[in-house]
């Protein structure tokens, strides 16, 4: 079976349509089927080269996905960043499963690359490698004069000369310990408290001179983290859309012996229903009765996961501060409308029978989302 991989972007469209984004959309879901012959149809999924990819996706009026980089400039992207020129850095995490067993995974073939585009035409076409040899990497965070690079069970720090490492050092060599993949620390968010914060983990680290600083705080999520506009954190887990504080991420972690604070790791979303456009015939805990409604897509997550606070009013005021989640084995988005009641934050789904992006490419996968340098979601 061949895979593809690419990079898209979210932006306005050259004539903008008022798309009452906040209001329940049309159902994208069609009527349901008899499973076998939905098995049948998608026994073999085409793969589709990443213009088509990109055509069988579906967002809202006045909104526009566009390429930004596909294979081979680009091979399995689970995490990226955006220097001062623009420019991506991405985490290419190419060992990850070779098979169904994950025989292989100790490969020394996951990178760093950085992408640019010299032409101005929106699209990737530059690719220079900055750090290869790579054992599953994860996260990366740009700081001051370098990088920040997950690799568990290790967290790097590497001074950055002329887009090549120089100087690396070691910060934590129990930055992640055991525990598969999807159940490692990652994100290395870089708050508005100047500290950098994790998903599934309890640490954060500041670089002070030549030293890095590590302490305890509040664990959080799983796979992704993101902040608002008050410094706020938001993440999740596989089966919960959005969870989140009330409170800035330092306060009331200081005695280890309080089990739980409240206003921490809060169900802002509580609603966890999916709206697929296909058939989702590899998704997590398919094994369960409940997961798979008679047309065999998803009903709740089960692979929620690289939540996005939107902070930018590019795409339009009404998604600034929007929730925005990956479901990548029911190859959607989700939207959530976010704010502020009394001292807590809460919040919905933004839609109800469709998503903010589908797709019915089964290798429409998103794993994590950012906000580039433009205001456009990548």
């Amino acid at each position: 079976m061949g895979y593809r991989h690419l990079l898209a972007a979210i932006s306005l469209g050259i004539i903008f349509q008022s798309c009452g984004g906040d209001a329940p959309g049309k159902d994208q879901s069609s009527q349901e089927q008899d499973s076998l012959a939905i098995r049948e149809q998608f026994k073999e999924s085409e793969v589709l080269d990443a213009e088509k990819a990109i055509e069988s996706m579906v967002t809202e009026p006045g909104l526009k996905i566009e390429l930004v980089a596909a294979e081979p400039l680009v091979i399995a992207p689970v995490a990226m960043t955006f220097d001062n020129k623009g420019r991506m850095w991405v985490v290419e995490m190419t060992g990850y499963m070779p098979d169904t067993t994950g025989n292989g995974e100790e490969a020394l073939d996951g990178k760093i690359v950085i992408l640019e585009d010299t032409n101005r035409d929106g699209r990737m076409d530059k690719r220079t490698v900055f750090m290869d040899s790579l054992v599953l990497p994860r996260s990366i965070c740009l700081i001051d004069d370098g990088i920040l690079i997950a690799e568990p069970p290790r967290l790097w720090f590497a001074k950055i000369k002329d887009d090549k490492p120089v100087n690396k050092v070691l910060v934590d060599d129990k930055y992640a310990e055991g525990g598969n993949v999807e159940h490692q620390p990652n994100g290395l968010l870089r708050a508005m408290d100047n500290w950098i914060y994790n998903a599934k983990s309890d640490k954060r680290y500041r670089r002070s001179g030549t030293k890095w600083l590590i302490e305890h705080t509040h664990f959080r999520g799983q796979w992704g983290i993101t902040q608002d506009n008050f410094g706020r954190l938001f993440y999740n887990n596989n089966s919960e859309n959005i969870l989140g504080d009330y409170f800035s991420p330092g306060l009331g972690a200081e005695n280890k012996h309080q089990q739980r604070v409240a206003g921490y790791d809060e169900k802002i979303i509580r609603d966890n229903r999916t709206y697929p456009l296909r058939a989702n015939t590899g998704v997590n805990r398919g094994y369960l009765p409940e997961t798979l409604n008679d047309s065999l897509r998803l009903v709740n997550f089960t692979a929620a996961c690289g939540p996005l606070i939107y902070r930018s009013s590019f795409l339009g005021s009404q998604y600034s501060n929007n929730g925005f989640v990956a479901e990548p084995s029911a190859n959607l988005i989700k939207r959530n409308i976010i704010g502020d009641s009394g001292v807590a934050v809460k919040g919905r789904q933004a839609y109800s029978g469709k998503e903010f992006v589908a797709s019915t490419d089964e290798r429409f996968r998103p794993v994590n989302l950012y906000t580039g340098t433009d205001g456009a979601m990548y």
